[in-house]
């Protein structure tokens, strides 16, 4: 409808609007307008020639009020009654085809990251704890510092963890930051600098030890463009002498 005219496209909420409010929805099989109005939508003909005489709007107030009472009395109770039927059918249908799974407060999870820019990173961040059920379904999850996450999130969304990573059986410290590598490939071992300690107290730690890779993508992220600056410096250096 806009056709790439942006700039415009404020123009066009009352069409789409009414276009909107005069489609049937397939929760109460009737159109929004309908519903609001007790009527249908008149038709987009010139109304300019109807002369309404006196009887014709008597007549049409007894049929308002009685399109009222209908309405309270036989169409609401009924897209009610509908309404029900279609949420229930779709959560039977919902309910067949997706595994339910329902944490108990307490629970260890993990909960899947929103992208994933490579094979070799983890899927889940975490570990978290769920706190909290809401009426829909969703949890509320913990930090390891106490603190809620913004939101809930869904079961699809997270993943149960053993009770090997509850935080609570075992001592844990953040870090601020990786300092250095050791190892091969697949057995790395990283040196790690721990917040509001000093060097002396850097250790060596292997990737298991961490409750996400997030700190050691991030490590070989600044690696990989310290070595390609320098690389490049060479370069430069080569190519002035």
């Amino acid at each position: 409808m806009i056709a790439g005219e942006t700039r415009s496209w404020d123009y066009y909420i009352p069409t789409v609007q009414l276009a909107i409010n005069n489609k049937i929805a397939t929760l109460t099989n009737s159109t929004p307008f309908a519903l609001m109005f007790a009527r249908r939508l008149n038709a987009f003909d010139s109304y300019s020639q109807v002369q309404p005489s006196t009887s014709t709007e008597r007549s049409n107030n007894e049929e308002l009020l009685k399109r009222i009472r209908d309405m309270k009395d036989i169409v609401m109770p009924a897209i009610v009654q509908r309404t029900t039927d279609v949420r229930s059918l779709k959560q039977q249908k919902f309910n067949a085809t997706h595994k339910i799974v329902d944490y108990p407060i307490g629970t260890l999870v993990g909960l899947m990251k929103p992208i994933q820019p490579n094979q070799m990173e983890a899927k889940y961040n975490g570990p978290f704890t769920i706190v909290k059920k809401n009426r829909g379904g969703a949890y509320v999850l913990q930090q390891r510092n106490g603190e809620l996450l913004p939101k809930a999130y869904p079961p699809s969304a997270l993943k149960h963890l053993s009770d090997e990573n509850d935080p609570d059986s075992q001592d844990r410290w953040e870090v601020q930051a990786i300092i250095d590598h050791r190892g091969s490939a697949g057995k790395y071992e990283y040196k790690v600098r721990w917040k509001g300690y000093t060097a002396d107290d850097d250790t060596w730690e292997t990737a298991d030890m961490f409750d996400d890779n997030d700190t050691i993508t991030t490590y070989w992220h600044k690696r990989n463009l310290t070595s390609k600056r320098q690389n490049e410096s060479v370069k430069r250096r080569k190519r002035t002498l």
